[in-house]
């Protein structure tokens, strides 16, 4: 699972892990990618490549793939949590989201009551863009294909 905070291209920078929907002429395909951006485009769009160097060699869009503007972007990954969506994936929907909720509240929470002047830790991230004004985050599950939308 990743929690996303949702927002402007202009926020993104270079290394940022993002979630977008594959980019095609005229607009977006109802195809969700999570990839990191490796460069800006001159005319502003985003320069993706997955992490997976074997199975991704080169940026998408040297291989014939668009660049990703504002209308194909998700959000941008603020934290990660490894193989919660197998875990979410035993539990009939909605269930599964309200215990996705509840550990990531619980994680927030711990960081913020357990850890005085400590900056560090995944977790940490997730508190300070909270703190700093984040209007929307949500969490998205590589299996299940859907957005979480958690109100700030």
């Amino acid at each position: 699972m990743v929690v996303l905070q949702f927002g402007s291209i202009g926020d993104v920078k270079v290394g940022d892990i993002i979630v977008f929907n594959r980019p095609i002429f005229g607009g977006c395909e109802d195809f969700t990618i999570i990839h990191r951006v490796v460069g800006v485009a001159s005319d502003g769009g985003l320069i993706t490549q997955g992490d997976n160097r074997l199975t991704n060699p080169n940026p998408d869009e040297s291989i014939g793939g668009l660049y990703v503007h504002q209308q194909c972007l998700v959000g941008r990954v603020v934290f990660i949590i490894p193989y919660l969506e197998r875990l979410a994936d035993l539990l009939p929907y909605p269930a599964n989201y309200v215990l996705a909720a509840l550990i990531i509240l619980f994680v927030i929470s711990s960081e913020m009551t357990g850890a005085e002047g400590k900056k560090e830790g995944v977790a940490s991230k997730v508190a300070e863009a909270v703190s700093g004004g984040i209007q929307k985050i949500g969490c998205f599950t590589r299996f299940q294909n859907r957005l979480l939308h958690l109100e700030g």
